[in-house]
């Protein structure tokens, strides 16, 4: 098994924090992960399938018991799916089981994700998309996603933040957050979310903000934006009702003060 958690050797004891981060894609989520990763070196598991080169299932409980934080571009209650999910009913954390779960997350402006999308695979030739839609215009772009069904043309960041298989929409994910988060903030906030972590955990940071990461190069195009924006209202309602009220009702708790 070639992944963090393969390596990771310290242990904690049953009730330690578990800090579970739901990241959203082109939602500041890779920033966050590296304070994560800065803050716990090995006892941090980054997980994508694609590149954590293990199967989740294969995590054992003395891997887990290493582990301190946990980020997947997965929906909420994600921390089950490491390890044998079955079990008796009072393990339904699976390996975490005892652990005090902490969930996370940011969001994003959905028609500002939306349109940072698809800037990142048209720019990125790693992008599993990249060959398939590189070249297209804004219109064509997301014609073409529509047409494969794919989650970027849905509310993906209630889906994501409401977790399970039911119906996703604003109430539920609202509900998910007033009931299981501790803190979902917006970018704007993501400094003010690091402090109340690093004051409520315990972490030693540099006094410098975490580097922007993954911030594709170029002008805007507003008669792109526009569109994007139209799109967004059109499919994402879902999307947008979420973000106004974290924006509004949540994020501003972690908001740091002004300066001067």
């Amino acid at each position: 098994m070639t992944t963090s958690a393969a390596r990771t050797t310290a242990k904690f004891a049953a009730g330690e924090d578990l800090i579970v981060f739901v990241h959203i894609p082109k939602a500041a989520g890779t920033a966050f992960n590296d304070v994560l990763r800065r803050v716990y070196g090995t006892g941090f598991l980054e997980y994508h399938p694609r590149f954590a080169g293990f199967d989740a299932r294969e995590l054992t409980a003395e891997q887990a018991a290493g582990i301190r934080a946990l980020s997947a571009h997965r929906g909420y209650g994600y921390h089950r799916m490491f390890g044998e999910r079955v079990g008796p009913p009072h393990r339904r954390d699976g390996l975490f089981t005892g652990r005090t779960l902490r969930y996370v997350s940011i969001l994003r402006e959905p028609a500002d994700r939306l349109y940072s999308y698809y800037r990142f695979v048209s720019s990125n030739p790693k992008h599993r998309l990249h060959a398939e839609l590189s070249g297209l215009a804004v219109e064509d772009f997301f014609a073409r996603l529509a047409s494969l069904d794919h989650q970027a043309c849905g509310n993906l960041q209630c889906r994501l933040i409401q977790g399970g298989r039911e119906p996703h929409s604003a109430t539920a994910a609202i509900a998910r957050v007033r009931e299981r988060y501790e803190a979902v903030v917006t970018i704007g906030d993501m400094a003010g979310l690091i402090a109340y972590l690093a004051r409520t955990s315990g972490w030693a940071l540099p006094d410098s903000a975490p580097p922007r990461r993954n911030v594709t190069p170029g002008v805007t195009d507003e008669t792109d934006r526009a569109f994007v924006r139209a799109f967004t209202e059109r499919h994402c309602a879902e999307d947008l009702a979420l973000y106004r009220y974290v924006a509004e009702e949540v994020s501003p708790r972690f908001a740091l003060p002004a300066a001067g």
